[in-house]
């Protein structure tokens, strides 16, 4: 008998879109001191000085799940890109 598996947690959801996104990639927000859960936390403290050059918010199963808007949180914050 197999073991259910352990539910996956915000931050694991979220690894498994964001590192892929271009503009997580292009404007190397894996260096900034938040680097991850932009829906959560709000912008990257880089985000003034970033480029917009794609979004995996919208396929992410916490978008869906939390029903959130918008999308681009690193860029725009908690309420998303307008």
């Amino acid at each position: 008998m197999t073991e259910p598996e352990e539910p996956k947690t915000n931050r694991q959801i979220c690894r498994m879109h964001c590192p892929d996104c271009t503009t997580f990639k292009e404007n190397n927000l894996k260096f900034a001191a938040t680097h991850d859960l932009y829906c959560v936390h709000g912008k990257s403290e880089v985000a003034e000085y970033s480029i917009e050059k794609g979004c995996n918010c919208l396929g992410c199963e916490l978008f869906s799940r939390e029903g959130l808007k918008g999308g681009w949180f690193c860029l725009y914050g908690l309420a998303g890109k307008k």
